[in-house]
């Protein structure tokens, strides 16, 4: 599906696409405007294996990697521990928070498996021509017309587009630009606005006759493909007689604002092949342009990152309460006095405030740095922590109304503030304060797997590890101790050697030492 559907209600700060539109630098096709439509990647959990102190077995994970995409399941995110467990060659790319199959030995570039366009204003699909080295639009593209191509990979990839063949895959060239976004994926979305073309394009095109976009796509190991693939298609000629097009707007329909919100700014981008378009609303009940009594202001000038011109209102006298439903229709006319039909509906609704109800953060004098906290809201949300104006962090488990997570505090006296938002942009928060005079708990090993020719492991604790294969009889930072990777952090590993007995050490940062941990391999 080239098109991506928005939930009608409930959304507010996760948006399904976003549509930009781009030139790209420095190439032939100075008379096109690109849309990249960017669909978002949700990852998912698996779990792991847990190993308990003392002595224990690694986890192994299965060899090859048919069973990483199991880690993106939109229930909950991916983390790159989960991903690994999955398969030896499972792969997480930390950008697009997805777990990917990467053969250790993959030489072979990316491979366009499948083509497909559609009109942008109609959403009906457009028949194409498959060849072995791209696609070619059955029928000439209406001038001023805009299209979306899709196309598909047989592995996750990166792709760029140029007007010019031959042009080799560069993140940082001139005359290439990203094909939709710089993201790692299976699916690749581009959009073709065919407005002002100016005569340099034509010269490039044949007179309209013969237009090329040349793609090349890199896979993750960085193969890269070493011929173009061509999408071809001709312009035909005509004037301007389509409507303007309402490609994006600042919240879709179906969005709930917050409870105190009594107004709202809004804007709209609006795509035309004119030079300029003028858009009103009416509230409650759909008329016709001319009838309509609200108007937008409308930018002059194309802002091609947004999507088109942009058209900014204010809403007012906003109905609130859960379920409180606010209508709007929208319609345009541009320059040419081409006006919308029918119009761009909308919905925005109310809602209740949020709550929390209960919370329990650690207060008063603390005897071990890692805590516990739990927050029950009134209604599903997320919420957040932050210490002592550190990065603010996701609780471990949230999105309903309960939530949990683990806080390794600081020694010294700590701040804790906790904030959860819903789904409308309802905000409640609390805050409380906490002093750690010392830590005596050592760090306790609670994972162990093995991913390529690498031991790894996982402590309930920052820590910094040391090994010995030879014998148990050592001690933290003498000469028999080899020091793992992952200094104070909560990963940590060592080179495999199978068959060998990995005798293990680690020290938080309060220099607590653990017993000596052995792993059989």
């Amino acid at each position: 599906m080239l098109n991506k559907k928005l939930k009608t209600k409930k959304i507010i700060f996760i948006v399904s696409f976003i549509l930009i539109a781009i030139i790209l630098t420095g190439i032939l096709v100075q008379g096109f405007a690109f849309l990249i439509i960017i669909p978002t990647i949700v990852g998912s959990i698996l779990g792991g294996t847990s190993a308990v102190g003392g002595t224990c077995n690694i986890y192994t994970a299965p060899a090859g990697g048919s069973f990483c995409e199991a880690c993106n399941n939109p229930l909950q995110s991916c983390t790159e521990y989960r991903c690994k467990s999955l398969g030896q060659n499972c792969q997480f790319l930390e950008t697009e928070s997805i777990c990917i199959s990467v053969e250790s030995d993959d030489t072979n570039p990316p491979q366009i498996t499948n083509c497909q366009a559609r009109d942008f204003r109609t959403r009906e699909d457009i028949k194409l021509t498959r060849t072995p080295d791209g696609c070619t639009f059955t029928n000439p593209i209406p001038e001023f017309s805009s299209v979306a191509i899709k196309l598909e990979t047989n592995e996750f990839s990166q792709c760029r587009v140029s007007s010019k063949l031959g042009v080799e895959f560069d993140e940082g060239a001139s005359d290439s630009g990203w094909f939709g976004d710089s993201l790692f994926d299976e699916e690749h979305f581009f959009a073709v606005s065919l407005s002002d073309v100016d005569e340099k394009f034509l010269d490039a095109c044949n007179n309209k006759e013969a237009c090329s976009l040349y793609v090349r796509c890199q896979d993750q190991p960085g193969n890269k493909m070493r011929n173009d693939f061509a999408i071809k298609f001709k312009i035909k000629p005509g004037p301007d007689l389509e409507p303007p097009v309402i490609t994006n707007s600042v919240v879709p329909s179906g969005t709930s604002f917050p409870s105190n919100v009594k107004e709202l700014n809004f804007s709209i981008s609006v795509d035309d092949g004119t030079a300029g378009v003028q858009c009103k609303y009416s509230k409650e009940v759909d008329v016709e342009f001319e009838r309509m009594d609200n108007s937008f202001i409308c930018n002059s000038i194309k802002d091609l990152e947004k999507g088109g011109f942009t058209c900014n209102t204010k809403f007012t006298n906003l109905k609130n309460g859960d379920d409180a439903e606010n209508k709007f229709f929208v319609r345009c006319k541009d320059s040419s006095g081409n006006v919308n039909k029918e119009s761009f509906e909308l919905s925005l609704f109310g809602s209740s405030q949020l709550t929390i109800k209960s919370a329990s953060l650690p207060s008063g004098s603390l005897l071990t740095k890692r805590q516990s906290i739990a927050v029950n809201t009134n209604k599903d949300a997320r919420c957040f922590f932050q210490l002592n104006n550190l990065d603010e962090k996701a609780f471990e488990t949230t999105g309903q109304i309960n939530h949990d997570t683990l806080v390794t505090f600081d020694r010294g006296s700590n701040k804790l503030s906790v904030r959860c938002v819903d789904e409308s942009g309802n905000v409640d928060s609390r805050e409380s304060t906490a002093t750690l005079d010392n830590d005596r708990n050592y760090p306790i090993i609670t994972r162990v797997f093995k991913q390529f020719n690498q031991l790894t492991i996982i402590t309930t604790e920052e820590s910094t590890c040391n090994y010995n294969t030879k014998t148990s009889s050592f001690n933290f930072g003498d000469s028999q101790a080899i020091e793992m990777t992952g200094k104070n952090s909560e990963e940590h590993s060592a080179q495999l050697i199978l068959g060998e007995t990995y005798y293990i050490i680690c020290r938080d940062t309060f220099s607590n030492d653990s017993p000596v941990y052995s792993i059989k391999t």
